[in-house]
């Protein structure tokens, strides 16, 4: 049976202007929303980061960069000296980072690239959109203006500003693209390359797209070999090569580094795995939503740092799992699947490869606490701890809205008549852009205007460069928990400006450390002359003056803490002691 879009065995022809829409979308957008300056780097947002993930990704930029060329790849000892830390686990686009080191290295040349990352990622998500759409068989302006602007106004896209690598949802797109030439084309042997190249990509940019495109890449595999009578050999060898140099790819890269300690077979109750997962209700519950302001509430999960949006959220950590589609989403998704009724079941045989992968990404963004608005029903309590990897685990659903979203374009440009398609269309596309309003002017407003450090640039950043190395407790592996997350990304990231040696960053998954150990060697820990100390926490502060008479002279109080160092008089000869008072 022919059911339309998804049976098309004519080679795919493209047009360039078709895609070059999307393109034009995205880089449309991306105007309107960020001032030149932003794209360049050097901007207010930039100069004084709004929150600790971007001062975080900066910090490691500087470090890695200044840095001279270490085994793994993106090792920089200027952070927790002199082992140091890989830079892959601080979201510091990896990918660009490398190409930044050699322009430093070789032409002196200092670049921030993040900027100019999130603009391209705003022209490719509607350029990719489209490509995808393309790879459904379906071609026409209209039916690509429409996609490309559903992607780019896509909610859980344009929530990603804080969390620069993220921004990259093209791969996700991309990956999506080649799963439907690969099966609607038969053309497995000659699109797996591409997979497994994009695959490998991503790990340089943010591995959770990497998790998102290997478990589509399965898939595609896995239906090809059960389709084919002799697929089996060429999808077992595609697969092993895809995994195998993903593998060798993070050893060079350094995702393994100093994390011997790991037992990747071990089996417990989790510390972070299902807390950042996704609310069952989080795609089709209006949040953050201009149109439908107030109905989160009723569902009565309100946790986390935007609860004052509605983002449904029952753990404190679900806003990671924030996966609303929007109003012109839903409604093409609910008029294709009145469309498709008859074929829906035929429809999922055809491509179950896919239905599989989204599947089990829908299952690891959920979790085992599944959270339906504020009601929880805990599966089992112990899971495998590799899954404390993907401790956000709710951004997993994108390649599922994503899907739902290009399908729906296609089957509605396919089946809805001549007259009615493109009304739906265009009026999905506006109800898409009204509903994204609140969402959209926090994105202008959080990116053109300048914010205050707790702990200001001026004096820090001069202080931390009259010393030779900067010490802060406790580090990050011990303040999670505290309020010492964000003054430590504060402090580290002043010091990267002068690239002061530093003993901790605000690192996503920073190394086993026992906190009770840290806290009493600090009693025991020497200050040299060229060395400063910052205790963000009075348990660390009480540890060394137990350890140390002279703590009185050594030290000064500030707001946030107290600082240590041997050249007080020199430090107030500066013009920089008038933020501490003698303890």
């Amino acid at each position: 049976m022919d059911i339309g879009i998804l049976h098309v065995p004519a080679p795919l022809r493209s047009a360039y202007p078709v895609p070059g829409i999307g393109a034009t979308i995205g880089l449309a957008y991306a105007f309107y929303l960020f001032p030149l300056d932003f794209f360049e780097g050097h901007g207010a947002f930039w100069q004084a980061p709004p929150i600790e993930d971007i001062a975080t990704e900066i910090t490691a930029l500087r470090y890695y960069v200044a840095d001279q060329w270490h085994f793994p790849l993106f090792r920089t000892v200027g952070i927790a000296p002199p082992r140091g830390i890989s830079i892959t686990y601080m979201d510091a686009l990896p990918l660009l980072a490398v190409f930044a080191k050699f322009l430093k290295h070789v032409f002196s040349v200092e670049w921030n690239y993040f900027g100019l990352w999130i603009g391209l990622c705003y022209v490719l998500q509607g350029l990719s959109a489209v490509f995808l759409l393309q790879a459904l068989g379906v071609r026409g302006w209209l039916p690509a203006a429409t996609v490309a602007a559903l992607a780019v106004f896509t909610p859980a896209f344009l929530f990603r500003l804080f969390h620069t690598a993220l921004n990259g949802h093209f791969l996700i797109l991309l990956a999506l693209a080649l799963y439907f030439l690969a099966i609607r084309r038969s053309a497995f042997d000659r699109v797996w390359p591409w997979f497994c190249s994009l695959a490998w990509v991503s790990l340089w940019v943010q591995a959770y797209f990497f998790v998102m495109i290997l478990t589509i890449f399965i898939g595609t595999a896995v239906q090809t070999a059960v389709r084919h009578r002799r697929g089996w050999p060429l999808a077992a060898a595609a697969i092993g090569v895809c995994i195998g140099g993903s593998l060798l790819l993070m050893w060079v890269s350094g995702f393994f580094w100093e994390r011997s300690g790991w037992d990747p077979l071990a089996i417990g109750s989790p510390k972070w795995f299902g807390i950042g997962s996704m609310n069952v209700l989080s795609p089709v519950i209006p949040q953050w939503s201009e149109f439908f302001p107030g109905i989160a509430k009723a569902f009565g999960a309100a946790k986390g740092p935007y609860a004052a949006v509605g983002v449904i959220d029952a753990t404190g950590g679900q806003y990671e799992g924030y996966n609303y589609l929007g109003a012109g989403i839903l409604l093409l998704a609910a008029v294709a699947l009145w469309l498709v009724r008859r074929d829906f079941a035929l429809l999922l045989r055809k491509h179950w490869g896919l239905i599989a992968a989204c599947v089990a990404l829908t299952a690891l963004a959920v979790t085992h606490r599944i959270e339906v608005g504020k009601w929880e029903l805990l599966l089992f309590d112990e899971v495998p701890l590799v899954l404390e990897n993907i401790r956000s685990s709710g951004r997993l659903f994108w390649p599922v809205g994503y899907l739902a979203t290009a399908g729906a374009v296609a089957l509605i440009a396919h089946r809805a008549g001549r007259y009615l398609g493109p009304a739906m269309l265009v009026c999905a596309v506006a109800l898409q852009i009204g509903d994204t309003a609140w969402i959209r002017d926090w994105q202008r407003n959080w990116a053109t205007h300048g914010y205050a450090f707790p702990i200001p640039a001026k004096p820090w950043t001069d202080l931390i460069r009259m010393h030779e190395a900067l010490s802060i407790f406790p580090t990050s592996g011990c303040a999670p928990a505290s309020n010492s997350w964000k003054l430590i990304a504060d402090l580290a990231v002043h010091a990267s400006a002068s690239g002061t040696p530093v003993n901790t960053a605000a690192i996503d998954h920073p190394k086993s450390v026992d906190c009770a150990v840290e806290a009493m060697s600090v009693g025991h820990a020497e200050l040299d002359n060229a060395g400063l100390l910052v205790f963000l926490d009075p348990r660390y502060a009480a540890a060394f003056a137990a350890g140390h008479d002279d703590y009185r002279q050594l030290c000064r109080a500030f707001d946030r803490g107290i600082a240590c160092s041997k050249i007080w008089s020199n430090i107030e000869q500066s013009g920089l002691g008038g933020i501490f008072t003698p303890i």
